[in-house]
């Protein structure tokens, strides 16, 4: 198997920007695919209404409002303030 190379340092700078990005995107769906699921509670999970189909959220306002406040609790986003 033969080395592969570049012709100039943008080249290769490319190619190693291309292969952390592809790293990256890894790693994002295997912690996606870790994160835990919300479990039917027959409640909206963010106001606690009443809800009569197996839905999560009564509508898209509160299912934002969850992912912000969700978001805010992590400790990567503490880090970034």
């Amino acid at each position: 198997m033969m080395k592969e190379t570049f012709a100039d340092p943008i080249d290769r700078a490319s190619a190693e920007q291309e292969a952390l990005l592809q790293a990256q995107l890894k790693a994002a769906r295997d912690t996606a695919a870790r994160a835990p699921k919300l479990l039917y509670t027959g409640k909206c999970y963010n106001c606690q209404e009443p809800l009569d189909d197996p839905d999560r959220f009564c509508d898209k306002y509160c299912t934002e409002d969850y992912e912000k406040l969700q978001r805010a609790k992590s400790p990567a986003y503490r880090r970034l303030e």
